[in-house]
């Protein structure tokens, strides 16, 4: 079967790289929930919304439809 002979390269796709890195800071921030609160103290309350949203479009949407469709080449030269 293809994707799973191919499953021990994903890890070298950019997509599934950032992924465990936005995996890694949901979990830091589930820990310590005060360094979030700390982090949103510095923004101006009245740009808080503008900010939230725009951090969570570039995060979970934007550069993970960026980095899917940009070629990236396997190990195996695929």
């Amino acid at each position: 079967m293809m994707l799973i002979d191919e499953a021990r390269h994903w890890w070298r796709l950019w997509s599934v790289r950032f992924y465990a890195l936005v995996g890694v800071g949901v979990g830091f921030v589930c820990d310590h929930p005060e360094a979030l609160t700390g982090l949103v103290a510095y923004i101006p309350p009245f740009w808080r919304p503008a900010a939230a949203s725009a951090f969570s479009l570039t995060v979970f949407v934007i550069l993970p439809a960026l980095l899917r469709v940009l070629k990236q080449r396997l190990p195996n030269g695929k």
